[in-house]
């Protein structure tokens, strides 16, 4: 039993911030990333972009609407 204790890697203390580059890149989202197919990163792309297209329309909705109140 301490055989196995000894083989395991100790857990990494926990810190708010990610492991990161000298330019302060996350590292673990880049790992995670490069986990995915091609296919699943191209899917995960498509899934942001329509969401921050939706934000975008929600927002152009609203200033409109609020320019319309001011008439």
């Amino acid at each position: 039993m301490d055989r196995e204790r000894q083989d395991e890697p100790e857990p990494r203390p926990f810190t708010p911030f990610p492991e990161q580059d000298e330019n302060g890149v996350d590292l673990t989202l880049l790992r995670e990333n490069l986990r995915l197919t091609p296919e699943e990163r191209i899917r995960r792309g498509d899934v942001a972009r329509r969401q921050a297209l939706h934000l975008m329309d929600i927002g152009r909705k609203r200033r409109e609407s609020a320019i319309r109140g001011l008439r």
